[in-house]
């Protein structure tokens, strides 16, 4: 066995007490009926479970043509499930059921159709029609030019649903490409035992169109090799942002220097795409493995290797920081209630701690399986110096959170206690930046950290239904950015203040072997009472901007004021469930001076997050799913006009003119399955225009004249394109400045010309299930100032 020194003093075999024999145990009732909740008829034949922990038959019943059925169980606590196996009804559930002596429980059940379901999460029914059975609905191959009449459009072997999952072309096949599957993990040369039972995950970038891949694995004298064709349409590749495959060394190979060779193809072995990746590691053999029990406080790092490994109630693991525990079982692992096997979370110096377990058989979690949280990113202060400096501080991002991988050769069971969770991304820092008078300001809030990636990769996944049992890790949340513009001096114009604040990181990937995991066809992820959980990037930062006060002058020389530009970049965090919004932009005109004329504010923001790709297996793309993926929404635009300068003895200045211009909506998947996503809705734009001054009174002089106001332009951001449901267009406002009034005198002074207010409504997102929507436009036009009055008598 191989493990730290602290643990070896518990390294003793598993005890088996002698026990007196049991009396028979005491035994209650329960009895029921099932019946569809639409119809209100009566179901034969669904089958009724219950459940110890929420994942343990111990009793089960079918419904007789009454519907009814009678279960006998041991006195205590049950979840029931009831399965309408080969009918259209989602699986029903009832928690806690609670048996005590001498009573008969009667239980309920009403059954949702598939229909009902989907018509909850927003999709209809005949969106998902599949006439040919090739995983794309009809609706999405007559909007892609494919055949919905048959399976393989251009009879390359290949269906269409298979090639368009791995990103080919229905009819045209894959495109030629020098892309090669990037190893991921393993490292270059990492060490990894000789245990022929014991799966390793292999991560690594998928090839654009290939069907599977060739696996050669072969010493470095190339007298060991071996070779292994695997399809993605088998059930041992895992495919979403990137692909996770296991592999295990061959019984008859000895320790040294290997390599992995990996190498796509399409359709069939010989068609390949792109070239190969090589990966160079070596295999050390292992004198004795111990099984492994652990009992109180303890630390794991590195590399441990155990037969069976037993965490016994209220034992606690902490992998530091800086660490990565790659944990290694050649039997069973049972890690009880009460238990707390957490990785350290990241600070400035070392990242968070990272978990990786490989075991031959069964993996049974009962209580706490996390891995460490990113660091957060250090906020910036820049305070003005008393020197005629600007001012810039710019928050550093946050930390990436702990990966966790599970791997095994049999099946995962979490119970309904359990907490199984990759590390959440580290925040953002804040900034704030102050700048010294007549200066610019500019704040940029640190972006949130990347959360941890989370894969149970296993023959058979049993989760408890209660919610939040599986969790990846949730992206860091943007730093917020403040920042005060110097106000402007004698005869000067003011500063400028540009406050971004900092995008939300993304969420972490999610691999599953099983996502069916409900056993009713139906997948309900994204709602808060289902076991798995995440996908979710962070929140975007708050952001402040001062309008700084604009100086005062002596001379009758008028100054514009400045022109104010904030273009942003930052695209939002992407999620599996919900993606993050983009960079939002806020923008000031600068103050006019001495007459002059009000600057004018434009503001553009960045496009929302895309909808990150689930891992599973191809085999589960035909699931009926509930699940609907949100892009994120465009970042918000907005841009407020500079004041008009008053002119003392001249015309006063205009109100400055607006010009906003929200982010798109991010994409959605784009490829076409029954995993339907829905487009980012678009950015939100405002601009206000400045109003005119009003003329000053001059009686018995002529009066003076009022200002004009300012163009106002808004463009609201296009809704994002997706393979489901496309997003909204974004709303917009633009609002023209009001002309000022003319002042009192003989004759009267004349109104200033009302600014106009435009808007663009960006275009609704495109969706090959339907298109989106246009949300209101609100063009406001400032009205003409009125003419002032003649003097008073």
């Amino acid at each position: 066995m191989v493990l730290p020194r602290s643990l070896r003093r518990v390294a003793s075999p598993f005890l088996v007490l002698a026990l007196p024999a049991l009396a028979p145990a005491q035994t209650a009732g329960m009895a029921g009926q099932v019946t569809s909740a639409e119809e209100r008829i009566v179901l034969g034949g669904v089958q009724v479970v219950a459940l110890l922990d929420g994942v343990t038959p111990v009793g089960q019943a079918l419904t007789g043509e009454d519907g009814r059925f009678e279960l006998e169980l041991p006195l205590g606590e049950y979840d029931l499930r009831a399965v309408a196996t080969g009918k259209p009804y989602l699986a029903g559930f009832k928690r806690d059921v609670e048996l005590r002596l001498g009573e008969r429980k009667l239980i309920d059940f009403e059954l949702q159709t598939f229909e009902h379901g989907l018509a909850s999460a927003g999709l209809d029914p005949e969106w998902l029609l599949d006439g040919d059975r090739d995983g794309i609905p009809d609706r999405t191959e007559r909007a892609t030019n494919s055949d919905h009449r048959a399976a393989d459009t251009d009879a390359d072997g290949v269906a269409d649903g298979l090639a368009t999952w791995v990103g080919a072309h229905p009819k045209l096949g894959a495109a030629r490409t020098q892309a090669e599957p990037s190893m991921l993990w393993p490292p270059p040369m990492t060490a990894l035992p000789l245990l022929p039972t014991v799966p390793f995950e292999l991560l690594f970038q998928p090839v654009p169109g290939a069907t599977g891949y060739r696996l050669v694995v072969e010493s470095t004298d190339e007298e060991l090799r071996d070779v292994r064709d695997v399809d993605v349409k088998g059930d041992s590749v895992l495919l979403g942002e990137a692909c996770a495959l296991r592999w295990s060394p061959p019984r008859t190979w000895i320790p040294g220097a290997y390599r992995f060779i990996l190498r796509g193809y399409y359709g069939e072995p010989g068609k390949w795409l792109g070239s190969e990746a090589v990966c160079n590691f070596s295999l050390f053999e292992v004198d004795r493995i111990d099984p492994l029990v652990v009992e109180g406080e303890h630390e794991l790092k590195g590399m441990v290797i155990v037969s069976t490994l037993h965490l016994r109630p209220e034992a606690e693991i902490s992998v530091p920081k800086g660490e990565v525990l790659h944990l290694i079982a050649t039997d069973d692992v049972l890690v009880e209630e009460e238990v707390k096997w957490l990785g350290e979370a990241g600070d400035d110096e070392d990242p968070p701690a990272h978990v990786r377990l490989s075991c031959a058989k069964d993996v049974r979690i009962f209580g706490t399986l996390t891995t460490g949280a990113g660091a957060p990113g250090q906020d910036a202060l820049t305070l003005p110096s008393g020197y005629g400096n600007p001012s810039a501080a710019t928050g550093t991002p946050g930390g990436p959170g702990g990966g966790l991988v599970i791997s095994s050769r049999g099946k995962v069971v979490i119970g309904r206690e359990a907490l199984v969770a990759s590390g959440d991304g580290g925040r953002g820092g804040d900034a704030r930046a102050e700048a010294d008078p007549a200066y610019d300001a500019l704040a940029i809030g640190g972006r949130g950290g990347p959360a941890g990636h989370l894969i149970v990769h296993a023959d058979a996944l049993v989760i408890a239904d209660r919610p939040g049992r599986l969790r990846s890790g949730q992206g860091g949340a943007g730093g917020s950015a403040v920042a005060r513009g110097g106000d402007g001096d004698v005869g000067v114009r003011a500063g400028l203040s540009s406050a971004l604040p900092g995008v939300g990181g993304d969420a972490g990937d999610l691999w599953l072997s099983d996502f069916d995991l409900r056993r009713d066809g139906f997948v309900a992820l994204g709602d808060p009472s289902y076991p798995v959980l995440g996908g979710v990037a962070g929140a975007l930062g708050s952001c402040d901007s001062r309008r700084p006060e604009p100086g005062t002058g002596k001379s009758k020389v008028g100054l514009d004021g400045r022109e104010h530009e904030v273009i942003c970049t930052e695209v939002g965090g992407g999620g599996w469930s919900q993606a993050g919004q983009g960079q939002g932009a806020l923008a000031f005109g600068g103050e006019g001076l001495n007459a002059g004329n009000g600057g004018l504010a434009k503001a553009i923001s960045a496009p929302g997050g895309r909808v990150h790709r689930l891992g599973m297996r191809y085999s589960e793309v035909r699931l009926r799913w509930g699940f609907v993926p949100q892009a994120g929404t465009g970042g918000p635009a907005e841009a407020h006009g500079g004041e008009p300068g008053f002119g003392a003895s001249t015309a006063h200045g205009s109100g400055g003119h607006a010009w906003a211009q929200a982010g798109p909506g991010g994409p959605g998947l784009t490829f076409p399955s029954h995993v339907v996503s829905r487009g980012g809705v678009g950015g939100h734009a405002t601009a206000l225009a400045k109003d005119g001054l009003h003329g000053r009174d001059r009686c018995p002089r002529t009066g003076q004249d009022g200002s004009d106001g300012g163009f106002a332009t808004a463009l609201s951001g296009s809704g994002g394109f997706a393979n489901g449901v496309g997003g909204d267009a974004g709303a917009s406002e633009a609002r023209g400045g009001r002309g000022g009034d003319g002042g009192r005198g003989i004759p009267e002074g004349r109104g200033g010309k009302g600014g106009d207010g435009r808007t663009t409504p960006g275009d609704p997102g495109s969706g090959w299930l339907a298109n989106g929507g246009t949300l209101p436009a609100k063009p406001i036009h400032g009205a003409r100032g009125e003419r002032g009055k003649t003097c008073p008598n």
